[in-house]
């Protein structure tokens, strides 16, 4: 059977496998990992040959299993109409065709409540921190990220679902690169907050990235980098809108550049901290541990 004969099923079969870096075998233990009374892996490796070259069709109960362990819809592995079969030898797109690729991207598999979900499971986290031990709420933010990293990967959302779901694992990073540094796990901590800075900017939200630099300089500060922490709290202060967070960013500019001696750029950055404040216009983008009180002796390290 020639590459161009081969039917469409068949090659998302082997991207779908590749794009995760799997080998056959891996293929195989996946499914037998969802069905422990399937075939042995040599024999399961026989047939996702077989399937991924066309020369069989899955049956139901193997395409379900596929579609779990890749994370998509049963349809979107194994649709093949004759329209698309067709597609090949033609120039021209038929309505139907483009018609079903509409109803693809207006679809979701993720909705409104799930998402609702990680938003206020991750502001619970943030206020819970004010008066619980750090380490069992890493762990529960670990949880989530998990779940947050997979619905990014493999789920298929709209662009406006995707974005949010960006910010909020940036959140989500940016909480645990804190709490990773609280406990004195600061290589760890580096690697969340640099991963937060990633996401928010693929959020595109100026909240987020300005509560992602909040944690990177917190991480440095700790790390005895204190002008990197400084210029990291400043950024986050200029793309701040205007909530307690962008006070929290001023204090902590303050803090490193008190702590280098720089007395003069440390009183400015109160000053700025003293403007924040009178100025606060919204709610905070995640409450808690990322807010500034109003007492004045509100501490940002």
């Amino acid at each position: 059977m020639s590459p161009s004969d081969i039917p469409l099923w068949a090659s998302r079969l082997r991207t779908e496998r590749e794009a995760r870096l799997w080998d056959i075998p891996d293929m195989a233990r996946e499914l037998r990992q969802l069905a422990p009374d399937l075939p042995d892996i040599a024999t399961l490796t026989r047939m996702i040959r077989k399937w991924e070259t066309g020369q069989h069709l899955p049956g139901t109960r193997y395409q379900l299993l596929y579609a779990r362990a890749l994370g998509t819809s049963r349809d979107r592995l194994f649709s093949q109409t004759p329209s698309q079969q067709l597609a090949k030898h033609s120039t021209m797109m038929s309505a139907g065709e483009i018609a079903r690729f509409g109803a693809w991207a207006e679809a979701t598999d993720l909705g409104p409540a799930t998402l609702d979900y990680y938003a206020s499971t991750i502001t619970r986290l943030a206020n819970d921190y004010l008066c619980q031990p750090p380490a069992p709420l890493l762990h529960m933010a670990a949880e989530l990220a998990r779940d947050l990293f997979a619905q990014l990967q493999c789920g298929h959302q709209r662009l406006d679902q995707r974005r949010e779901l960006y910010a909020t694992a940036a959140k989500l990073c940016a909480f645990m690169a804190w709490s990773a540094g609280d406990l004195g796990r600061i290589r760890e901590a580096e690697a969340h907050a640099r991963t937060a800075l990633i996401l928010a900017g693929q959020a595109d939200i100026p909240a987020t990235r300005a509560l992602a630099l909040s944690a990177q300089s917190k991480t440095a500060f700790w790390d005895g980098d204190q002008r990197h922490a400084a210029i990291l709290a400043r950024q986050g202060f200029e793309c701040s809108p205007s909530d307690t967070m962008k006070v929290f960013l001023a204090l902590q500019e303050a803090d490193a550049w008190q702590e280098l001696g720089d007395i003069p750029r440390a009183r400015q950055a109160l000053r700025d901290a003293e403007g924040a404040r009178a100025a606060i216009a919204r709610p905070d983008e995640v409450g808690g541990l990322f807010s500034c009180g109003m007492a004045p002796n509100a501490t940002t390290r």
